[in-house]
């Protein structure tokens, strides 16, 4: 609230009462949310001659905009090129769909406040989500689409994991162990395979999204691991390389170490 005067002016101006008042009062809008009541004026903290000013602001209720909106691009992951026909759907916190414009542009406005997920979807690529998208009124959020295409992704290879056999002379001499791995050439779907990417853990849980173990050639289907400790289990994913992008995730193998 503004602050309320304390008293009236009790002093002379001149031979006769004080007739002035007000010359120092304004009221204005602010511009950046056209609600905003912006008010200056002289006041007195009690009575007497010596009046001050003060300023103060107050929004009236309801005031405003009260929903904010969703927006972003989509563009494919190889080339980086706006991706038009995109179907986005309000997957959480909301419904409805749009589709991108020739420039990958997609807008939700009107939206209530409240946390949002999306999912893209278009033909030739893989599908595309995000969740997690507040949406305050009055504000914007912008999340944007790498779509991957799915011409020219190899398929996952299948692969087989074994214990590679170890064999010793006297005792004392020996080779082999370790773990084998063999796997399958998969489609490269129109970009020739360059390579393989081997992932390995001693959990059932490997991460292909994080640091490499092994690489292989293009033209190897097996892979002996030989950095191991015999009779400790290893498990391990596959991943086929080309041109275009990594394949999806091989099956998961495990074997003990030999």
């Amino acid at each position: 609230s503004l602050i309320e005067g304390g008293g009236s002016p009790t002093n002379t101006c001149g031979s006769g009462a004080c007739t002035r008042w007000g010359d120092y009062s304004a009221m204005t809008v602010d511009p950046v949310d056209d609600c905003t009541f912006w008010y200056t004026n002289e006041y007195y903290g009690a009575n007497g001659g010596n009046w001050q000013t003060r300023i103060g602001s107050f929004l009236l209720p309801g005031c405003g905009s009260t929903t904010g909106t969703l927006t972003g691009r989509v563009t494919s992951s190889v080339g980086g090129g706006a991706i038009s026909g995109a179907t986005v759907t309000i997957t959480s916190g909301g419904s409805g769909s749009t589709t991108t414009d020739a420039n990958g542009i997609y807008t939700f406005a009107n939206l209530a406040p409240a946390t949002y997920g999306l999912g893209v979807t278009k033909t030739g690529f893989l599908d595309g989500s995000a969740s997690g998208l507040v949406v305050a009124a009055g504000g914007t959020v912008t999340k944007d689409f790498s779509l991957t295409p799915t011409t020219g992704v190899p398929n996952a290879p299948s692969l087989t994991v074994a214990t590679n056999a170890r064999s010793c002379f006297l005792g004392i001499f020996c080779s082999g162990g370790g773990v084998k791995l063999t796997w399958t050439v998969p489609a490269n779907n129109g970009s020739a395979i360059t390579g393989y990417r081997i992932y390995r853990s001693t959990t059932s849980t490997v991460n292909t999204s994080g640091t490499i173990y092994a690489n292989a050639s293009s033209s190897a289907t097996t892979y002996t691991d030989s950095s191991t400790t015999r009779g400790t289990v290893y498990y391990y994913k596959a991943v086929a390389v080309n041109g275009i992008v990594p394949s999806p995730d091989s099956n998961l193998g495990a074997a003990t170490a030999g």
